[in-house]
């Protein structure tokens, strides 16, 4: 390996990985985190390894040292991942002292505050969790308080899913119209979804919707034919589509400009929209219980109340049970993807933001970057049976557009070097492998949900 020695240490660290030599790779790291010790960088690739191996006592030798650093920023990271190893380690009293010290360094940071609820989680002291949240939440800077928040709706949703899953008449369905969201608007962006946009758009419709955003990043399928068809069958609604033919994956500025764009353009219309849900073609909002009539008028109350700022949906993932070459003709979704997790991981949120209250969904739409506001604008709707369920990955047709279409928007875009970084491998092992990867792609999908 001498051709290495005048590459950065991550760049060898890469070859010897690339050479399947991890004993090597190990040393290696522990040379040079002896010799640059301030290195955190260095610290963390070595602890992560010996974390993989089992060695959590190594690990988190690996961070005393920054744990009495002078550099303020490297202490608060030193205390926390030490304390993260303490915890794998079973050393709890130890892992909650250095917690507390990160606290006191940095009160405004959630980070502290979700790394005591993770410990709660390991001794077995989930009822203390929240309140410990509440506690801590009104201190928290704005950027402190989405996240935490967001922690929060998808702790109290897993604990929700986890108790109501196994009831027999669990099954997400179309609950019925919601009232209130005849003043929602719908922004979504989309790319050859024509095997299942209308049914997206019916659906949607269905629950009360009137109030269309479809942003269409170049498809070259039947997208753009089927949503003009849903809006020349729909007189009762506002559907702006949009052309967008920049292809790079910029989905969080499109969305903030489509946020604004929406209300403005359903007021021409004389609509005033109060909430503006965000969406992808392949995501649901069903209802996953067995009163319908009491779903609707809790969906309706949450909508009205006017201390909701926040809706949060988390994904169900759904699947087949066998394999489809092709998604059939408006076919129905609930009746094709039958198989659900049955445990809510991974736990990824979804949201719907008041119209007013300033704040921007993140890449994904996943959460808000920053909030202001307290604890209860934030809503849970798993609390009240209502997921996102979630339809990635629905035939082998599908998957073969997905792959394509992911891997060269996130390849050809600058800027989102850290996002998409599933779609540049999956697109790298179509090109590497062909057609037989997507039959698995789509194989793995199945046999992951369960």
């Amino acid at each position: 390996m001498d051709e290495m020695a005048g590459q950065g240490w991550k760049d060898r660290l890469a070859a010897f990985d690339a050479a399947g030599l991890s004993d090597e790779a190990l040393r290696f790291l522990q040379v040079e985190a002896f010799q640059k010790p301030d290195d955190f960088d260095i610290a963390l690739a070595l602890a992560g390894r010996c974390k993989d191996a089992g060695q959590f006592a190594d690990a988190a030798a690996v961070f005393v040292p920054f744990t009495q650093s002078n550099d303020g920023v490297l202490r608060f990271r030193g205390l926390l991942e030490h304390a993260d190893c303490l915890r794998r380690l079973g050393d709890f009293r130890a892992a909650e002292a250095e917690i507390r010290r990160a606290m006191a360094h940095d009160p405004g940071s959630h980070w502290p505050v979700q790394a005591m609820a993770e410990l709660y989680a390991a001794e077995g002291r989930d009822s203390e969790r929240l309140p410990l949240i509440e506690a801590h939440y009104a201190g928290l800077r704005p950027d402190g308080k989405a996240e935490i928040a967001r922690y929060a709706s998808g702790m109290r949703a897993y604990w929700h899913f986890n108790e109501t899953r196994g009831r027999p008449g669990w099954r997400p369905h179309m609950s019925g119209r919601v009232a209130a969201l005849a003043r929602a608007g719908l922004v979504m962006m989309v790319k050859d979804e024509a095997d299942i946009i209308t049914q997206h758009l019916d659906h949607y419709h269905a629950l009360g919707f009137r109030a269309f955003c479809v942003l269409d990043n170049a498809s070259t399928d039947e997208t753009a034919k089927l949503i003009a068809r849903f809006r020349e069958n729909h007189a009762d609604s506002i559907v702006l589509y949009v052309h967008d033919p920049v292809v790079g994956y910029y989905q969080s500025d499109k969305m903030a400009m489509f946020q604004a764009i929406l209300p403005q353009y359903a007021k021409l219309a004389g609509t005033v929209l109060e909430w503006l849900f965000f969406v992808d073609a392949d995501e649901f909002i069903a209802f996953a219980g067995e009163d319908d009539v009491r779903a609707v008028a809790e969906f309706d109350a949450i909508l009205n109340d006017p201390a909701a700022k926040i809706l949060v949906f988390h994904w169900v993932n759904g699947a087949s049970s066998d394999l489809i070459e092709a998604m059939p003709e408006n076919a129905d979704p609930f009746a094709i993807f039958t198989r659900f997790n049955s445990r809510l991981l991974p736990v990824v949120p979804k949201v719907a933001l008041r119209v007013g209250s300033g704040l921007l969904p993140m890449m994904g739409n996943h959460f808000v970057a920053e909030y202001e506001g307290d604890s209860n604008g934030v809503r849970s709707m798993a609390l009240n049976d209502f997921y996102m369920c979630h339809f990635p990955l629905r035939s082998i047709e599908h998957v073969r557009k997905k792959v394509l279409n992911g891997g060269r928007a996130f390849r050809g875009a600058t800027g989102l070097e850290a996002h998409g970084n599933h779609w540049r491998e999956r697109y790298g092992l179509y090109e590497k492998f062909g057609e037989p990867v997507l039959r698995q792609m789509l194989e793995n999908h199945i046999n992951e949900i369960n």
